[in-house]
């Protein structure tokens, strides 16, 4: 098979075009940090709360030193000639260059915010480790940061918890149960990212949360990171597996929460009564749904009733989701689309739009289109049986506002001719039925019954 990136750093980020962000943990801030600075299009500054290696700099093309307790002269920052500008302490002995003063940071997170440029902040050490755990002192996150971005390096699972591998494998023990020379798991890789005094340590509250797992050199690693990057998502707003160094570098998959949208307000006018009632093997229609968005780890369910909504309520009975209601359900789909949208949380990176009419929908589907997503981050994707479109239809955040505009009864479907829409082959020809008479129910009864 062959390996191709397709996603930037930037967009997997989802950053505007001046952020602030501090980077923190092991497996390669650096890299991460010089990666990331080259693809913004104007001027970046950079920075350390902790120290660089002037060896690390020599691609900067203006650096600024500045003495212990010295002031910034921001008329010295040459935005207009310079791509990458670097202001740090001056040089020590050990040709390392530390961090700035609290003043004169200050001074350079003003300066960034005033010019509408990026800031760059590597805040912590790790030793060329592909892991750590901070110090009681690390990291060291200016409180304005407004992203954080937490490494860890893939290439340490299956190696032993020790100096050669591990900055600070005493502390790592206490963090994540890992005993020392004991071979270090994805679970105890997880258990040091999600703990409050590991990869969570100082992130300020208002900050965006994103974990980096780097070193994904090969599809077996990146296979490896997806448990990893599902885990973390309880946590993190984002989980990106990359690849910095190399041929083919950068971000491999680009893991984010992912919401299901069940649209459930129609009145079932051709039918004659309301299909998300209809029961197959003892079971409401509309309960086939949810549990199979539960059960791919969909987060929020939100379910949007409308017309017969209290017929239906009992239906969802014990069940973990958010129900709305859409009180102008009679004006078509798009309404009842318009109010899942709404009801989203502000750090959904996708939405999966079912309809309540199809419990031939599979956990195995939506973890699919999950993956399609983290690979590809399209605006849209939807599955295809022998070449022809079907539902749920997943929608990338990006598209979120679009939606809130659409009017009508065919829903999402608008959007179609504005984006692109990723398509991948589904072999399940249950999924292509749409029951619309009662024949179509009996037909869908006899389908399931003989495996499709």
């Amino acid at each position: 098979m062959v390996e191709r990136v397709t996603l930037s750093l930037l967009q997997s980020l989802r950053v505007g075009p001046s952020p602030k962000i501090a980077i923190v943990g092991a497996g390669g801030k650096t890299t991460l940090l010089f990666k990331l600075a080259a693809e913004f299009a104007g001027p970046v500054l950079i920075t350390t709360t902790t120290h660089f290696g002037r060896w690390q700099l020599k691609n900067v093309n203006q650096r600024l030193f500045l003495d212990e307790n010295a002031e910034l002269n921001v008329k010295e920052l040459d935005i207009h000639n310079a791509k990458l500008i670097s202001v740090t302490g001056k040089p020590t002995v050990d040709k390392r260059l530390s961090h700035l003063n609290n003043h004169a940071l200050e001074q350079l997170k003003t300066f960034a915010e005033n010019n509408s440029l990026p800031l760059l902040i590597e805040a912590d050490g790790s030793r060329q480790k592909p892991i750590k755990a901070p110090s009681a002192t690390e990291p060291v996150i200016p409180e304005w940061a407004d992203l954080v971005c937490a490494l860890a390096g893939m290439e340490v699972l299956g190696k032993p918890n020790n100096e050669g591998f591990v900055h600070r494998p005493e502390r790592f023990k206490e963090l994540t149960g890992c005993m020392l020379d004991q071979t270090i798991s994805a679970t105890h890789m997880v258990k040091l990212l999600s703990h409050e005094e590991g990869g969570l340590k100082n992130i300020p509250k208002h900050a965006r949360r994103v974990v980096v797992l780097n070193q994904a050199d090969n599809l077996a690693v990146q296979a490896l990171a997806e448990p990893i990057a599902e885990a973390l998502l309880s946590c993190y707003d984002t989980v990106l597996v990359t690849k910095l160094k190399g041929k083919l570098n950068g971000v491999k998959q680009a893991y984010q929460r992912i919401a299901a949208v069940i649209l459930a307000g129609g009145a079932s006018h051709r039918y004659g009564q309301p299909k998300q009632l209809l029961t197959w093997n003892g079971k409401p229609f509309i309960r086939w749904c949810v549990e199979a968005s539960i059960q791919a780890g969909l987060d929020p369910v939100i379910v949007v009733l409308g017309a017969n909504a209290e017929a239906i309520r009992p239906a969802l009975t014990n069940l973990p989701v958010k129900i709305v209601d859409n009180p102008d359900w009679d004006e078509g789909q798009s309404s009842s689309l318009r109010v899942g949208v709404q009801s989203l949380p502000p750090e959904t990176g996708a939405a999966i739009f079912l309809l309540a009419d199809q419990p031939q929908v599979t956990p195995e589907l939506l973890n699919k289109m999950k993956s399609e997503h983290a690979r590809s981050l399209a605006k849209i994707i939807a599955p295809t049986v022998d070449g022809r479109r079907t539902t749920p239809t997943l929608f990338d955040r990006s598209t979120f506002e679009e939606l809130q505009k659409l009017l009508g009864d065919s829903g999402g479907r608008q959007l179609f001719s504005q984006y692109q829409p990723r398509y991948f082959e589904y072999n399940d020809h249950r999924l292509a039925l749409d029951i619309d008479q009662p024949e179509d129910y009996q037909r869908f009864l006899r389908m399931m019954e003989n495996g499709g």
